[in-house]
C-alpha cells in the first residue's frame, strides 16, 4: 500500500507543471503562439497554492497523528483548485468561440495541455486527500504531547492506596472467655508466699520449741 498523501504531493507537482506549459495555441498557418498559464490572471495563484499542497503533504508523510484533519483540508483545496481550473477553461473556451467568428476558419485557437493537466491535478489532490481521509483509522487520532514521548497515561504515577487503619483488640467477652479466664492458673508472686517456720513458741513459757516437739522441753507443757 502506498504511502499516505502521495497522491496529493505527486498531484501537486504535477500542477506546478501544468501551469507552465501552454494553456492556449493560437495558429494562423504556419505561425503558431502559445499562452501559459503563468501569464494567465490565476497563474501565480494556482503556483502558490500547488506549491503549499505538495510542501504540506510532503511534511505529512513523515508524521503519525493529525492525517484525517489534514486530509480534509488537502480535499477542500483540491475541489478548489479544480473549480478555479474549470472556470478559466470555460472562459478560455469562450473567448476562442468569439475569436473565431470574428476572424474566420483561417485562424485556429486551441486549449493547450497545460490547463488540462491543472485540472486533473486539482481533482487528483481532492481524491487523493479523500482516498487518505476514507483509510486513516481513527486511533490514529488521539492526541500525543510530542513524538517520542512517553503517553500521559504510561507517565502518570500510580494513585496511592490510603494507609491501613491499625487494628484495634478488644477484650472478648463473654460465657467463653470468662470459663478460660477461669481455667487459667493463677500467678502470685513469691515475695507474698512465706515459708513454714521451723520453730514455735510455747504458750506458757514462751520458750522456742523445735515445729515437730509434742512437749515444752523448758515447761513440760503440751504443744
Amino acid at each position: 500500500m502506498p504511502k499516505k498523501f502521495t497522491i496529493p504531493l505527486f498531484s501537486a507537482v504535477l500542477g506546478i507543471i501544468g501551469v507552465v506549459l501552454p494553456w492556449v495555441t493560437v495558429s494562423m498557418g504556419r505561425q503558431s503562439r502559445s499562452v501559459s498559464g503563468w501569464d494567465s490572471k490565476h497563474g501565480l495563484l494556482f503556483i502558490g497554492a500547488f506549491a503549499t499542497v505538495a510542501i504540506l503533504a510532503a511534511v505529512l508523510r513523515t508524521k503519525t497523528t493529525g492525517s484525517r484533519l489534514f486530509s480534509g483540508i488537502l480535499a477542500v483545496a483540491g475541489i478548489g483548485l479544480a473549480i478555479m481550473a474549470y472556470s478559466d477553461l470555460q472562459n478560455i473556451r469562450g473567448s476562442i468561440s468569439m475569436v473565431s467568428g470574428y476572424l474566420g476558419k483561417g485562424l485556429k485557437v486551441e486549449v493547450g495541455m497545460g490547463l488540462w493537466i491543472v485540472l486533473g491535478a486539482g481533482v487528483a489532490v481532492a481524491l487523493g486527500a479523500i482516498i487518505d481521509l476514507v483509510t486513516t483509522p481513527r486511533e490514529e487520532e488521539t492526541p500525543i504531547l510530542s513524538l517520542g514521548s512517553s503517553s500521559p497515561r504510561s507517565s502518570a504515577a500510580p494513585p496511592r492506596e490510603p494507609p491501613e487503619a491499625p487494628l484495634e483488640v478488644t477484650p472478648a467477652t463473654g460465657p467463653a472467655h470468662a470459663a478460660q479466664a477461669d481455667d487459667a492458673p493463677l500467678s502470685v508472686p513469691l515475695s507474698t508466699v512465706s515459708a513454714p517456720s521451723a520453730v514455735k513458741h510455747c504458750p506458757e513459757c514462751g520458750a522456742q520449741v523445735e515445729n515437730d516437739m509434742p512437749f515444752c522441753p523448758t515447761c513440760a507443757a503440751p504443744l
